[in-house]
């Protein structure tokens, strides 16, 4: 698939979220342009109001307020809340599995078995997917985290190797 491609179903995504939300949220997704850098993107959102953040949010299915009956925010600041909205929204673009290496695609209403730690991409619902979440118990063992394709090479962890601590290193004897 060539970038323009990818760009054009990215904008189509835009636009279906355009097409479900209220004016406040419409706000906050007018800015957001997927031929922009991330940084260029949450300044662009920042710019936005914090009932609109709030509005955008709530459309993505963001909490964003406390069910303790004061209704307390639980995004203290604009600049988190921008960019939650940011990754959930890219959270929505095609992506490609790590295990079956398909492309694919969540919505709003996916409810995928695993999110990559990082960038809140549902994952694929592939059969290899599907086999490792059987072997995870249902409530997922502590320190358990899964990342998507696009972090994992980003990331490049299968080449990371721990640094030696310091003063480790053995010293040869003087003799």
């Amino acid at each position: 698939m060539s970038g323009s491609d990818e760009k054009h179903k990215q904008k189509v995504v835009i636009g279906g979220l355009l097409n479900i939300a209220g004016v406040l949220a419409k706000r906050v997704l007018t800015v957001y342009n997927p031929d922009y850098t991330y940084n260029t993107n949450h300044a662009n959102v920042l710019k936005c109001n914090g009932k609109q953040l709030e509005d955008c949010a709530t459309l993505l299915g963001l909490k964003v307020r406390s069910d303790d009956g004061k209704e307390t925010k639980l995004y203290k600041n604009k600049i988190v809340l921008a960019d939650r909205i940011i990754l959930k929204i890219e959270s929505l673009f095609e992506a490609k599995c790590s295990d079956c290496h398909e492309m694919y695609q969540n919505t709003l209403d996916s409810k995928p078995p695993f999110t990559c730690r990082l960038c809140w991409l549902g994952s694929h619902d592939c059969q290899a997917i599907q086999e490792r979440a059987a072997n995870v118990s249902a409530s997922l063992p502590t320190g358990y985290v899964w990342m998507c394709q696009v972090c994992l090479e980003k990331n490049d962890l299968d080449n990371m190797s721990p640094e030696p601590p310091k003063g480790s290193e053995k010293q040869g004897n003087s003799q």
